[in-house]
């Protein structure tokens, strides 16, 4: 939808979205890069699924009995959004060997939808930041076999 405001102003696409949910299946690898008795520094790097699902409204444009023009939210022609989008996370994080089992681990990411309608990788509006935090318990521990 275009709308041209009285002002002299026009705005292209205009809508609004709400209600927005986004499910990730995603798979990757760390890669320890620098590491100091206990603690490790590593880059973190993911692929996956994505699926991204809101709604999408219109506006209705309403000429008031006095002139006044006011554009409200029109629900009756709200339109319901699936995208299925490949992911692609790179991040930033510190590991720290609690026991042989047990690390703690501190993690920055970004995350980006490669084939979302927004255009652009690590664009602003197809672009999330996750900051986690928390403990790893390490089912498998790396054992040399001697022979």
């Amino acid at each position: 939808m275009i709308i041209n405001d009285p002002g002299g102003q026009t705005f292209y696409d205009v809508y609004s979205e709400y209600n927005h949910s986004l499910y990730s299946v995603l798979a990757g690898n760390r890669f320890i890069f620098y590491k100091f008795k206990t603690i490790s520094v590593f880059n973190d790097f993911e692929l996956g699924y994505q699926s991204l699902n809101y709604i999408r409204t219109f506006p209705q444009r309403i000429l008031n009995p006095d002139g006044t023009i006011e554009y409200l939210t029109d629900y009756s022609k709200q339109k319901n959004i699936t995208e299925n989008l490949f992911g692609l996370g790179v991040g930033l994080g510190l590991k720290n060997s609690i026991t042989s089992k047990v690390d703690l681990i501190i993690l920055i990411k970004l995350n980006s939808y490669v084939n979302s309608s927004f255009h652009g990788l690590f664009g602003s509006a197809n672009t999330f930041a996750a900051f986690t935090g928390g403990f790893i318990y390490n089912f498998y521990h790396y054992c040399p076999v001697i022979s």
